[in-house]
């Protein structure tokens, strides 16, 4: 049974007080003693301790010292320490309880007052270490599935051919996904950018699963009109309620030029020609997984297209950052920064430079994501 007791450390230099304390607690715990500092420090050093009982008027190391000295080293700091002594000031009080101490006992010290105070703080420490150990434990558990999720969302067939792109989550799963392939006919470029609602663990569960769809469906020569309709009802029968896509969609032909996109709930994409917007390309449906069945027949009406145009599909935590000012970046100075990267063929990271600076310490408050495909 003794080994199971709690032990508390009773630091005093008069040892009267010490079996005074030994006599109130002896039954219920295991003690340790200590008429000074040096050997209240070795006690420390070679037992594991529970609680300290710690007088404050003390030669040469007093209280006050001590209790800076065991909180500063890290095997000792979360131990806690109640302070006893026969001085009743509320500055002293104060002192102790800034320098991390958890409670203060006026000498002389009535039984059940020092039996309730250390079953008080004996409790709150076991709760917090069960707490440390089960935060622990789900972080660990939380990058097991994150290094899951991050495996499944890695495609060996993204095809790569005049995208440039940037993708800064806030954490290392996020909500957006980028995708990419070639179908069947070894011409018509497919892609998909899509931004999960919310982000983080929750937003990048369904990731893995439509990027699996995607890819097995374009390998097996399915057209883009059939692919969204299987991720629609994948994400409506299979995801939480509550977790939804917006998202965009482009059938690419490169040999006859022939460009369809589809958005479901996404911000515009931007199409410009000559390095300025010659079109935004809007929503006309809601979020993928909301709806059972999607209409798909309103597809933007194609337009022709020249060699060098551009498309830029981007997330709302871009064109949503806010200043140290509370404003908002906003499309319109999206759409003259997109311009300039294009006047002086800088890198898509200049883009979010900008956006950094703007945000200042605000920082960026959503996962950010910046495409641009070459046609």
């Amino acid at each position: 049974m003794t080994s199971s007791l709690k032990t508390i450390l009773i630091i005093d230099d008069e040892q009267v007080n010490i079996t005074l304390l030994n006599l109130a607690l002896q039954h219920d715990y295991r003690l340790l003693s200590a008429l000074n500092a040096s050997a209240a420090l070795e006690h420390l050093e070679n037992s594991a301790v529970d609680l300290i009982l710690l007088d404050i008027i003390m030669p040469e190391v007093n209280g006050y010292e001590l209790c800076t000295i065991i909180k500063a080293n890290p095997q000792t700091a979360d131990i806690p320490i109640i302070f006893s002594t026969a001085k009743d000031d509320v500055d002293d009080e104060a002192k102790g309880l800034e320098l991390g101490a958890v409670d203060y006992l006026t000498k002389p010290i009535h039984k059940p007052i020092l039996l309730a105070r250390v079953k008080t703080h004996l409790s709150l420490r076991d709760a917090l270490q069960t707490v440390i150990e089960q935060n622990d434990l789900l972080r660990n558990e939380r990058e097991t599935v994150e290094n899951i999720i991050l495996r499944m969302r890695t495609a060996e067939n993204f095809y790569s051919e005049g995208i440039r792109q940037i993708i800064l989550p806030l954490e290392s799963t996020n909500g957006d996904i980028f995708l990419s392939t070639l179908a069947t006919d070894d011409k018509t470029q497919y892609m998909l950018m899509g931004d999960f609602t919310g982000h983080g663990l929750p937003a990048a569960v369904g990731g893995p699963l439509i990027s699996h769809i995607f890819y097995e469906a374009a390998a097996n020569g399915e057209s883009l009109e059939s692919i969204i309709k299987r991720i629609n009802h994948a994400l409506w029968e299979k995801l939480p309620a509550g977790i939804f896509m917006a998202c965009a969609f482009i059938a690419y032909q490169r040999e006859t030029s022939e460009l369809k996109v589809y958005n479901f709930g996404f911000p515009e994409l931007f199409y410009y020609r000559n390095n300025r917007l010659l079109s935004r390309i809007c929503s006309k449906e809601t979020m993928l997984g909301v709806l059972e069945i999607i209409p798909i027949d309103t597809a933007n009406e194609p337009m022709p297209i020249i060699s060098g145009d551009k498309i830029y599909s981007f997330s709302d935590g871009l064109f949503e950052t806010v200043s140290e000012a509370g404003e908002a970046y906003g499309m319109k100075r999206l759409e003259s920064l997109l311009s300039l990267i294009q006047d002086t063929n800088r890198p898509l990271e200049d883009a979010v430079d900008e956006l950094t600076v703007y945000a200042g310490k605000n920082g960026f408050a959503d996962d950010v994501f910046l495409m641009e495909l070459s046609l």
